[in-house]
């Protein structure tokens, strides 16, 4: 699974260019067989591909809009999305457990 940061922007040019890339990123990842998960700078839930949904046992209409925390129970993955925003450094994690809210367990490999 990959995870995705939305940057801040720093000008007007930047915020049309993510603009840009945000309204054509949702055709591009629903054809990859990997998972992305886009979340905000809050861990907020912005969008997710069909593998994530599967994954994480919801679909995008639900999980738009909520928390992290909402669908992944406290533990590693929630621990490596905060280590990258405060490190601002990349991160890849191989056979991640994965704690959903609803008690199943995933193990994922992961770049943040």
């Amino acid at each position: 699974m990959a995870a995705t940061r939305r940057p801040e922007s720093n000008s007007a040019s930047e915020s049309v260019r993510d603009s840009d890339a945000s309204s054509a990123a949702p055709g591009l990842i629903d054809h990859l067989t990997t998972g992305v998960l886009v979340l905000d700078r809050g861990s907020v839930i912005e969008r997710m591909n069909s593998a994530v949904e599967a994954l994480l046992d919801t679909s995008m209409q639900t999980a738009r809009g909520a928390p992290l925390s909402d669908l992944v129970a406290a533990g590693e993955l929630l621990d490596a999305v905060d280590r990258v925003l405060d490190t601002a450094e990349p991160l890849t994690e191989r056979a991640l457990p994965v704690t959903l809210n609803t008690g199943r367990t995933r193990v994922v490999d992961c770049t943040l």
